[in-house]
């Protein structure tokens, strides 16, 4: 296992519940963080209007989690230690990978690992023209790299790669002939430098989720623009009863019988 936060963990505890005779978690650091700076970011104010910071410093928290990372869930992290079949090796980078027959001998600082199965819980990368479904909005969306140039030495090719996603994680067309990519929305790791670290965590759903709604339902109204001039003037429901004793009423008061159709000013 290549990796310390949850799902690395995850990983390692249901291989071990399944069976295997042995599972090692290698990850480079030399010690398990102990803060979760997400923490810091688990704000009402934070997590609803992160969209709102201004690019620069939008930009910084995304650098700040790239070399901050948060430990284990402290559930998982017990599961894993109660398990004697799971070993945790800190300071075991993977230099190197090849195969020997049917074993899989990864290279590290304190010598080779045989292993037969590896599992990477290392992140992801985005890259929309790897998946086939994005691959056509892949030239036609801004990415952070069209927006936003960082200070020398803060620079950052993996953020720069990010999509730069309006305030409800729509996709902002890089031509007006592209405008259609504005009805897809990326609710997921994507996010993360537009949105924030935490906006598609479980503690961030209460916040961010009514954000995407109100996106996808912005778009909506905008799309049918065109219709709703042409709609209101074609509107008939009638509020106030027409043809009963109600209106009889109103004739014996000497009151103005209302129009069945509609009037205009």
């Amino acid at each position: 296992m290549l990796g310390h936060g949850a799902s690395a963990f995850d990983n390692a505890v249901a291989a071990a519940d399944a069976g295997a005779a042995a599972v090692d978690v290698c990850f480079r650091r030399a010690r398990l963080p102990r803060v979760n700076p997400h923490r810091f970011l688990e704000t009402a104010g934070l997590m609803t209007h992160f969209p709102a910071l201004a690019d620069a410093t939008r930009w910084q928290v995304a650098r700040f989690f790239r070399s901050n990372d948060q430990p284990p869930p402290m559930p998982t992290l017990r599961a894993a230690l109660d398990r004697p079949s799971i070993r945790i090796r800190p300071a075991t980078p993977w230099q190197s990978v090849r195969l020997e027959g049917r074993a899989i001998v990864v290279a590290t600082p304190s010598g080779d690992l045989v292993f037969d199965h590896l599992i990477l819980a290392t992140g992801s990368v985005t890259d929309l023209a790897a998946r086939p479904e994005l691959s056509s909005l892949a030239n036609r969306v801004l990415l952070w790299r069209d927006r936003f140039v960082p200070s020398p030495g803060e620079e950052d090719e993996r953020l720069s790669a990010q999509p730069y996603l309006d305030e409800g994680f729509g996709f902002q067309p890089r031509s007006a002939a592209d405008a259609w990519v504005g009805r897809v929305f990326a609710f997921n790791g994507a996010s993360a430098v537009s949105q924030g670290p935490h906006s598609t965590s479980i503690s961030g759903h209460r916040h961010a989720l009514p954000r995407l709604v109100r996106g996808v339902t912005r778009r909506l109204l905008l799309d049918a623009e065109g219709d709703l001039l042409p709609d209101l003037n074609a509107y008939r429901s009638d509020d106030l009863p027409v043809g009963d004793d109600f209106e009889d009423r109103l004739v014996a008061l000497g009151t103005q019988t209302f129009d069945t159709e509609r009037t205009t000013a």
